[in-house]
């Protein structure tokens, strides 16, 4: 099955997309060689090559380059490196904001950062779950896809390209922190609706030419699954770093 590089539907046997997008005859590929998706994109540069031009791409089609990964153009190696520059972005973003205005409220109702270490530490296991979270919102659009042509470790690849341009947002909303705590929910709320107009973007490029209805169920019961389980690791989250007072 493959996608067009236009509006990113499935394309139909013809080579034809309703977007009026026509593919060109297929050509022979790779000359019998064994490479992986994604290797005319990242030949002569290596994965890491490949890594840096598509975290640029982001910044130049932010909602189409992702589908790179599905038409072979970028290799899930390159969006795997992508998912730990997520992990480190995320790392720093939350430890500044605990550092910042974003941490505790204490009794008196003052807002207060942690010291260095706990903030160290409580930013590198934000960082993790972010990345955990993207995993699981994989398996989930997968399963709710129903789209045989793709699998889990691409839809992971995807979202980690496609969370380039939010992830930025927050690191730059993190230095704010230090004014005022209302920056940082200012920054996670414009985070978070990027992130869900992407991720129910994807389920509909994925899921092809699904009736309008079942789509908007699917949409729903994602966003219901996504929101239990974030406020399941929110709430562990929270417990873990509220152990940690005692370093503040």
């Amino acid at each position: 099955m493959a996608f067009c590089p236009s509006c990113g539907k499935v394309l139909p046997p013809n080579g034809v997309c309703e977007c009026g997008y026509t593919a060109a005859a297929p050509a022979p590929q790779n000359n019998g060689q064994a490479g992986a998706p994604g290797a005319a994109g990242a030949a002569g540069s290596g994965a890491f090559g490949e890594a840096v031009n598509v975290f640029v791409g982001a910044f130049k089609n932010p909602a189409t380059n992702s589908q790179g990964v599905f038409t072979g153009k970028i290799s899930t190696t390159a969006g795997f490196i992508l998912a730990g520059a997520y992990c480190l972005i995320t790392w720093i973003t939350l430890m500044l904001m605990f550092l910042g205005k974003a941490a505790i409220i204490n009794i008196d109702g003052n807002v207060m950062g942690m010291k260095f270490l706990p903030s160290f530490l409580f930013g590198l296991l934000g960082g993790v779950v972010f990345v955990i979270v993207r995993f699981i919102s994989s398996i989930l659009i997968y399963v709710f896809c129903k789209n045989s042509a793709v699998n889990i470790p691409q839809i992971f690849a995807a979202q980690c390209v496609d969370v380039v341009l939010p992830a930025c947002i927050i690191l730059v909303g993190s230095f704010f922190t230090f004014i005022s705590i209302y920056f940082a929910v200012f920054f996670f709320i414009l985070y978070a609706l990027i992130v869900v107009y992407q991720q129910i973007d994807l389920i509909k490029r994925l899921s092809g030419n699904v009736n309008s209805n079942k789509l908007f169920i699917r949409f729903i019961v994602y966003i219901l699954c996504m929101a239990l389980i974030l406020t399941i690791l929110y709430l562990c989250y929270v417990k873990i770093t509220s152990a940690g007072g005692n370093f503040i």
